[in-house]
């Protein structure tokens, strides 16, 4: 309605959030600033929302700027007031990132499974598809590894290559982490 995937430029559709009501899925984008209050953030990672049905189909939400921006701050809830305060912690101004292997990963019984792949994103590029189960990252048994840790490694520096083990080939793919916005 606003036109932000046009003023974003906008290209590549992605998986931003699952919950009860199934995946939440996004046009990914780059803001220039981000102005609460006070307090800016520089390039935040946008989640521009492309609901048809649930909450994120609301008309009067855009889209989702997500933890990379709140782990900026120290928030404080005062609920009396109906007041919200920003304290900058030692994460403020670092660079927000975007999950760079182009995937959605879900916890499963026998491992990572590959839920959605992007197009021309680094996992298409390597050979993954939706329904793959990773059953290694980097030699590591996935038994081994937290979902979230999973997710932070797959946002290591642009141009970092993370090997994948797959249940459906039986061998390790390699992706070459990049950017996407």
């Amino acid at each position: 309605k606003n036109g932000l995937a046009e003023k974003y430029v906008s290209k590549y559709r992605v998986v931003s959030g699952a919950g009860v009501g199934g995946r939440v899925y996004s046009s990914l984008a780059r803001a220039s600033t981000l102005t609460l209050g006070e307090v800016s953030v520089q390039k935040p990672v946008a989640y521009l929302s492309q609901q048809q049905k649930g909450a994120f189909a609301d008309v009067y939400l855009a889209g989702n700027v997500g933890y990379g921006v709140l782990k900026q701050f120290n928030i404080t809830f005062d609920y009396a007031r109906q007041q919200l305060f920003f304290e900058k912690n030692a994460d403020y101004g670092r660079p927000d990132v975007a999950d760079r292997s182009g995937m959605w990963l879900e916890r499963t019984k026998g491992g990572f499974e590959v839920v959605d792949v992007v197009a021309g994103g680094a996992a298409e590029e390597a050979g993954l598809k939706a329904g793959d189960i990773i059953v290694a990252i980097d030699g590591k048994p996935t038994s081994a590894w937290l979902l979230s840790d999973a997710r932070a490694r797959l946002k290591a520096a642009e141009g970092t290559r993370v090997r994948v083990g797959i249940e459906r080939t039986k061998h390790e793919l390699a992706l070459k982490l990049r950017d996407l916005v």
